[in-house]
Protein backbone atom coordinates (compact mmCIF):
# COMPACT_ATOMS: atom_id res chain seq x y z
CA UNK A 1 0.00 0.00 0.00
CA UNK A 2 3.02 2.30 -0.15
CA UNK A 3 5.32 3.65 2.53
CA UNK A 4 4.27 5.02 5.87
CA UNK A 5 5.54 8.55 6.40
CA UNK A 6 5.81 10.50 9.62
CA UNK A 7 6.59 14.16 10.13
CA UNK A 8 5.40 17.71 10.43
CA UNK A 9 2.86 18.84 7.85
CA UNK A 10 4.34 22.25 7.31
CA UNK A 11 7.98 21.24 7.05
CA UNK A 12 8.44 17.54 6.46
CA UNK A 13 5.85 17.26 3.67
CA UNK A 14 5.87 20.73 2.16
CA UNK A 15 7.50 19.75 -1.12
CA UNK A 16 5.44 16.62 -1.53
CA UNK A 17 2.28 18.69 -1.22
CA UNK A 18 3.63 21.28 -3.62
CA UNK A 19 3.84 18.53 -6.23
CA UNK A 20 0.38 17.31 -5.35
CA UNK A 21 -1.14 20.76 -5.83
CA UNK A 22 -0.79 20.68 -9.58
CA UNK A 23 -2.43 17.24 -9.85
CA UNK A 24 -4.74 17.07 -6.90
CA UNK A 25 -8.13 17.16 -8.63
CA UNK A 26 -10.97 17.71 -6.15
CA UNK A 27 -8.93 17.59 -2.94
CA UNK A 28 -9.98 20.53 -0.79
CA UNK A 29 -7.51 20.76 2.08
CA UNK A 30 -4.22 21.96 0.62
CA UNK A 31 -4.29 25.44 2.17
CA UNK A 32 -5.39 24.02 5.52
CA UNK A 33 -2.66 21.40 5.49
CA UNK A 34 0.07 23.80 4.35
CA UNK A 35 -0.75 26.15 7.21
CA UNK A 36 -1.47 23.58 9.90
CA UNK A 37 1.49 23.26 12.30
CA UNK A 38 0.17 20.19 14.11
CA UNK A 39 1.88 16.85 13.93
CA UNK A 40 0.09 14.16 11.99
CA UNK A 41 0.66 10.65 13.42
CA UNK A 42 0.98 9.10 10.01
CA UNK A 43 0.12 9.45 6.37
CA UNK A 44 -0.50 6.53 4.11
CA UNK A 45 0.56 6.17 0.48
CA UNK A 46 -2.23 4.27 -1.27
CA UNK A 47 -3.37 3.03 -4.62
CA UNK A 48 -6.57 4.80 -5.72
CA UNK A 49 -8.19 1.44 -6.49
CA UNK A 50 -7.84 0.44 -2.84
CA UNK A 51 -9.63 3.38 -1.25
CA UNK A 52 -12.63 1.27 -0.23
CA UNK A 53 -10.42 -1.17 1.62
CA UNK A 54 -8.53 1.67 3.28
CA UNK A 55 -11.78 3.32 4.34
CA UNK A 56 -12.82 0.10 6.05
CA UNK A 57 -9.39 -0.29 7.65
CA UNK A 58 -9.32 3.18 9.23
CA UNK A 59 -13.06 3.26 9.97
CA UNK A 60 -13.58 6.33 7.81
CA UNK A 61 -17.16 7.18 6.91
CA UNK A 62 -16.20 10.06 4.59
CA UNK A 63 -15.87 9.91 0.84
CA UNK A 64 -12.17 9.63 0.10
CA UNK A 65 -10.94 12.16 -2.49
CA UNK A 66 -8.77 11.30 -5.44
CA UNK A 67 -5.35 12.65 -4.54
CA UNK A 68 -2.58 13.46 -7.00
CA UNK A 69 0.57 11.41 -7.16
CA UNK A 70 4.09 12.33 -6.12
CA UNK A 71 7.44 10.59 -6.02
CA UNK A 72 8.79 9.11 -2.81
CA UNK A 73 11.84 6.92 -2.69
CA UNK A 74 11.64 6.40 -6.43
CA UNK A 75 8.07 5.09 -6.18
CA UNK A 76 4.77 6.62 -7.17
CA UNK A 77 2.63 7.17 -4.06
CA UNK A 78 -0.62 8.80 -3.02
CA UNK A 79 -1.12 10.71 0.21
CA UNK A 80 -4.09 10.68 2.53
CA UNK A 81 -4.49 12.26 5.96
CA UNK A 82 -7.23 10.11 7.50
CA UNK A 83 -7.11 11.85 10.87
CA UNK A 84 -7.82 15.21 9.22
CA UNK A 85 -10.88 14.14 7.22
CA UNK A 86 -13.22 14.93 10.09
CA UNK A 87 -12.19 18.62 10.07
CA UNK A 88 -12.44 19.03 6.31
CA UNK A 89 -16.13 19.56 5.54
CA UNK A 90 -17.10 18.31 2.11
CA UNK A 91 -20.80 19.26 2.09
CA UNK A 92 -22.25 22.45 0.63
CA UNK A 93 -25.44 23.71 2.25
CA UNK A 94 -27.78 24.75 -0.58
CA UNK A 95 -30.78 26.96 0.16
CA UNK A 96 -33.55 26.99 -2.45
CA UNK A 97 -36.98 28.61 -2.46
CA UNK A 98 -39.30 26.32 -4.40
CA UNK A 99 -40.08 22.62 -4.51
CA UNK A 100 -38.95 22.54 -8.14
CA UNK A 101 -35.67 24.43 -7.55
CA UNK A 102 -32.36 22.80 -8.38
CA UNK A 103 -28.68 23.69 -8.17
CA UNK A 104 -28.17 23.34 -11.92
CA UNK A 105 -24.68 23.77 -13.28
CA UNK A 106 -23.38 25.01 -9.93
CA UNK A 107 -24.40 21.72 -8.36
CA UNK A 108 -22.96 19.68 -11.22
CA UNK A 109 -19.57 21.39 -10.98
CA UNK A 110 -19.38 21.16 -7.19
CA UNK A 111 -20.25 17.47 -7.34
CA UNK A 112 -17.52 16.98 -9.93
CA UNK A 113 -15.09 18.72 -7.57
CA UNK A 114 -15.93 16.17 -4.87
CA UNK A 115 -18.54 17.99 -2.80
CA UNK A 116 -21.91 16.72 -1.61
CA UNK A 117 -24.97 18.99 -1.66
CA UNK A 118 -27.48 19.30 1.16
CA UNK A 119 -30.61 21.05 -0.10
CA UNK A 120 -32.97 22.87 2.24
CA UNK A 121 -36.06 24.90 1.35
CA UNK A 122 -37.10 27.28 4.16
CA UNK A 123 -40.20 28.21 2.14
CA UNK A 124 -41.39 24.62 2.69
CA UNK A 125 -40.52 24.63 6.39
CA UNK A 126 -36.93 23.32 6.35
CA UNK A 127 -34.90 24.70 9.27
CA UNK A 128 -31.77 26.78 8.88
CA UNK A 129 -28.87 25.36 10.92
CA UNK A 130 -27.20 27.40 13.65
CA UNK A 131 -24.12 25.19 13.55
CA UNK A 132 -22.36 25.56 10.21
CA UNK A 133 -19.23 23.63 11.10
CA UNK A 134 -20.31 20.55 9.05
CA UNK A 135 -20.37 22.62 5.85
CA UNK A 136 -17.65 23.73 3.46
CA UNK A 137 -19.82 26.56 2.17
CA UNK A 138 -23.35 27.97 1.85
CA UNK A 139 -25.18 28.86 -1.36
CA UNK A 140 -28.51 30.70 -1.38
CA UNK A 141 -30.19 30.53 -4.77
CA UNK A 142 -32.92 32.65 -6.32
CA UNK A 143 -36.68 32.35 -6.44
CA UNK A 144 -39.85 34.30 -7.20
CA UNK A 145 -39.95 36.00 -3.79
CA UNK A 146 -38.52 39.42 -2.99
CA UNK A 147 -36.09 40.20 -0.22
CA UNK A 148 -38.68 42.82 0.79
CA UNK A 149 -41.54 40.33 1.17
CA UNK A 150 -43.24 39.80 4.50
CA UNK A 151 -43.08 36.01 4.10
CA UNK A 152 -41.87 34.37 7.33
CA UNK A 153 -39.19 32.35 5.53
CA UNK A 154 -37.70 35.55 4.08
CA UNK A 155 -37.40 37.02 7.57
CA UNK A 156 -35.87 33.79 8.87
CA UNK A 157 -33.22 33.86 6.16
CA UNK A 158 -32.44 37.53 6.76
CA UNK A 159 -32.08 36.84 10.49
CA UNK A 160 -29.90 33.78 9.76
CA UNK A 161 -27.41 35.42 7.41
CA UNK A 162 -25.42 37.12 10.21
CA UNK A 163 -24.83 33.62 11.59
CA UNK A 164 -23.34 32.60 8.24
CA UNK A 165 -21.13 35.68 8.12
CA UNK A 166 -19.98 35.16 11.70
CA UNK A 167 -19.00 31.58 10.86
CA UNK A 168 -16.63 32.97 8.21
CA UNK A 169 -17.29 30.15 5.78
CA UNK A 170 -17.74 30.71 2.05
CA UNK A 171 -21.13 32.17 1.16
CA UNK A 172 -22.48 32.60 -2.35
CA UNK A 173 -25.74 34.43 -2.96
CA UNK A 174 -27.31 34.09 -6.39
CA UNK A 175 -30.03 36.54 -7.52
CA UNK A 176 -32.44 36.50 -4.53
CA UNK A 177 -29.58 35.09 -2.45
CA UNK A 178 -27.49 38.14 -3.41
CA UNK A 179 -30.35 40.52 -2.63
CA UNK A 180 -30.92 38.88 0.75
CA UNK A 181 -27.26 39.32 1.65
CA UNK A 182 -27.35 42.97 0.55
CA UNK A 183 -30.49 43.63 2.61
CA UNK A 184 -29.08 41.81 5.64
CA UNK A 185 -26.07 44.14 5.39
CA UNK A 186 -28.32 47.21 5.41
CA UNK A 187 -28.57 47.94 1.68
CA UNK A 188 -31.75 48.69 -0.23
CA UNK A 189 -33.28 46.18 -2.64
CA UNK A 190 -35.69 47.75 -5.13
CA UNK A 191 -37.13 47.53 -8.66
CA UNK A 192 -35.62 49.36 -11.61
CA UNK A 193 -36.60 53.03 -11.62
CA UNK A 194 -38.23 52.65 -15.06
CA UNK A 195 -39.84 49.29 -14.35
CA UNK A 196 -37.40 47.38 -16.56
CA UNK A 197 -36.43 43.74 -16.07
CA UNK A 198 -33.32 41.77 -16.85
CA UNK A 199 -34.66 38.51 -18.24
CA UNK A 200 -32.33 36.74 -20.65
CA UNK A 201 -28.63 37.14 -21.39
CA UNK A 202 -27.10 40.57 -20.68
CA UNK A 203 -23.49 41.77 -20.51
CA UNK A 204 -21.66 42.62 -17.29
CA UNK A 205 -18.21 44.16 -16.87
CA UNK A 206 -15.57 43.55 -14.23
CA UNK A 207 -14.57 46.48 -12.04
CA UNK A 208 -10.93 47.15 -11.18
CA UNK A 209 -11.46 45.22 -7.93
CA UNK A 210 -13.19 42.37 -9.74
CA UNK A 211 -10.87 41.80 -12.68
CA UNK A 212 -9.12 38.96 -10.84
CA UNK A 213 -12.44 37.07 -10.65
CA UNK A 214 -14.51 38.23 -13.63
CA UNK A 215 -13.73 38.68 -17.29
CA UNK A 216 -13.57 42.19 -18.69
CA UNK A 217 -16.96 41.49 -20.21
CA UNK A 218 -19.25 38.48 -19.80
CA UNK A 219 -22.73 37.69 -21.10
CA UNK A 220 -24.64 36.04 -18.27
CA UNK A 221 -28.21 34.90 -17.66
CA UNK A 222 -30.64 37.00 -15.64
CA UNK A 223 -34.21 36.60 -14.45
CA UNK A 224 -35.12 39.44 -12.08
CA UNK A 225 -36.89 42.75 -11.70
CA UNK A 226 -35.12 44.04 -8.58
CA UNK A 227 -31.56 45.03 -7.86
CA UNK A 228 -29.50 45.89 -4.79
CA UNK A 229 -27.50 48.84 -3.61
CA UNK A 230 -23.88 48.13 -2.69
CA UNK A 231 -23.76 47.45 1.05
CA UNK A 232 -21.46 49.51 3.21
CA UNK A 233 -18.05 47.83 3.42
CA UNK A 234 -18.65 45.64 0.35
CA UNK A 235 -16.47 45.64 -2.77
CA UNK A 236 -18.17 45.98 -6.15
CA UNK A 237 -16.74 43.30 -8.47
CA UNK A 238 -18.93 43.56 -11.57
CA UNK A 239 -21.33 46.11 -13.01
CA UNK A 240 -24.00 46.26 -15.69
CA UNK A 241 -25.88 48.88 -17.68
CA UNK A 242 -29.46 48.31 -16.54
CA UNK A 243 -28.72 47.21 -12.98
CA UNK A 244 -25.31 48.67 -12.09
CA UNK A 245 -24.49 46.41 -9.14
CA UNK A 246 -24.00 42.89 -10.50
CA UNK A 247 -21.54 41.26 -8.07
CA UNK A 248 -19.91 42.12 -4.77
CA UNK A 249 -17.72 40.62 -2.09
CA UNK A 250 -18.17 41.24 1.61
CA UNK A 251 -15.19 40.39 3.78
CA UNK A 252 -13.06 37.49 2.64
CA UNK A 253 -15.71 34.79 2.24
CA UNK A 254 -19.08 36.21 1.13
CA UNK A 255 -19.90 36.73 -2.55
CA UNK A 256 -23.10 37.85 -4.24
CA UNK A 257 -24.04 37.78 -7.93
CA UNK A 258 -27.21 39.18 -9.44
CA UNK A 259 -27.16 36.77 -12.38
CA UNK A 260 -27.73 33.00 -12.67
CA UNK A 261 -24.49 31.13 -13.47
CA UNK A 262 -26.26 27.85 -12.64
CA UNK A 263 -28.57 28.05 -15.65
CA UNK A 264 -28.88 25.09 -18.02
CA UNK A 265 -30.96 24.62 -21.19
CA UNK A 266 -33.43 22.52 -19.22
CA UNK A 267 -33.82 25.23 -16.60
CA UNK A 268 -34.31 27.87 -19.30
CA UNK A 269 -37.05 25.72 -20.81
CA UNK A 270 -38.77 25.29 -17.43
CA UNK A 271 -38.50 28.92 -16.33
CA UNK A 272 -39.63 30.41 -19.63
CA UNK A 273 -42.58 28.00 -19.71
CA UNK A 274 -43.72 28.31 -16.11
CA UNK A 275 -43.16 32.08 -16.04
CA UNK A 276 -44.03 32.85 -19.66
CA UNK A 277 -45.91 35.98 -18.56
CA UNK A 278 -42.60 37.49 -17.39
CA UNK A 279 -41.29 37.44 -20.96
CA UNK A 280 -43.90 40.06 -21.95
CA UNK A 281 -42.66 42.61 -19.42
CA UNK A 282 -40.45 45.60 -20.31
CA UNK A 283 -36.81 44.61 -20.73
CA UNK A 284 -37.39 40.87 -21.08
CA UNK A 285 -35.97 39.05 -24.09
CA UNK A 286 -38.14 36.74 -26.25
CA UNK A 287 -37.99 33.05 -25.35
CA UNK A 288 -36.02 31.97 -28.42
CA UNK A 289 -33.31 34.53 -27.59
CA UNK A 290 -32.70 32.78 -24.27
CA UNK A 291 -31.74 29.55 -26.00
CA UNK A 292 -29.86 31.27 -28.82
CA UNK A 293 -27.72 33.30 -26.42
CA UNK A 294 -27.16 30.32 -24.14
CA UNK A 295 -25.74 28.41 -27.09
CA UNK A 296 -23.41 31.36 -27.75
CA UNK A 297 -22.33 32.13 -24.18
CA UNK A 298 -23.16 29.15 -21.98
CA UNK A 299 -19.92 27.24 -22.53
CA UNK A 300 -17.74 30.25 -21.69
CA UNK A 301 -19.73 30.99 -18.53
CA UNK A 302 -19.47 27.33 -17.47
CA UNK A 303 -15.70 27.44 -17.89
CA UNK A 304 -15.51 30.62 -15.82
CA UNK A 305 -17.85 29.19 -13.17
CA UNK A 306 -15.76 26.08 -12.63
CA UNK A 307 -12.72 28.19 -11.76
CA UNK A 308 -14.71 30.69 -9.73
CA UNK A 309 -16.25 28.00 -7.52
CA UNK A 310 -12.84 26.49 -6.82
CA UNK A 311 -11.48 29.89 -5.82
CA UNK A 312 -14.58 30.72 -3.78
CA UNK A 313 -14.19 27.60 -1.66
CA UNK A 314 -10.40 27.75 -1.52
CA UNK A 315 -9.00 31.22 -2.22
CA UNK A 316 -5.44 29.89 -2.39
CA UNK A 317 -6.41 27.98 -5.55
CA UNK A 318 -5.15 29.81 -8.60
CA UNK A 319 -7.86 31.09 -10.94
CA UNK A 320 -6.97 32.21 -14.46
CA UNK A 321 -9.74 34.52 -15.65
CA UNK A 322 -10.23 35.01 -19.40
CA UNK A 323 -9.81 38.62 -20.44
CA UNK A 324 -13.05 38.71 -22.43
CA UNK A 325 -16.05 36.39 -22.61
CA UNK A 326 -18.14 38.71 -24.76
CA UNK A 327 -18.61 36.28 -27.65
CA UNK A 328 -21.16 37.80 -29.96
CA UNK A 329 -24.22 35.75 -30.81
CA UNK A 330 -24.66 35.31 -34.54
Amino acid sequence: NGPTLRGNITHGLRYSWAEIKSKRGPYRSISQIDNDPRQVPETVGIDRNRTKRLRKTIGCQHKLPNIGAFGYGGKKCFLLFPDLLSIMPSTILVIVHQKTSQAGLVGDLLTAQGYALELRCPALGDPLPDDLSPYAGVIVFGGPASANDAEPFIHRELDWLPTVLSAQIPYLGICLGAQLLAKALGATVSPHAEGLREIGYFPIQATALGEALFAQQMHVYHFHNEGFELPSGAELLATGDRFPNQAFRYGKHAYAVQFHPEITPGMIDFWTTQAADQLLLPGAQPRDHHFHHHAAHGHAVASWLDGFLGHWLQPSQLFAVPTDLSIKAS
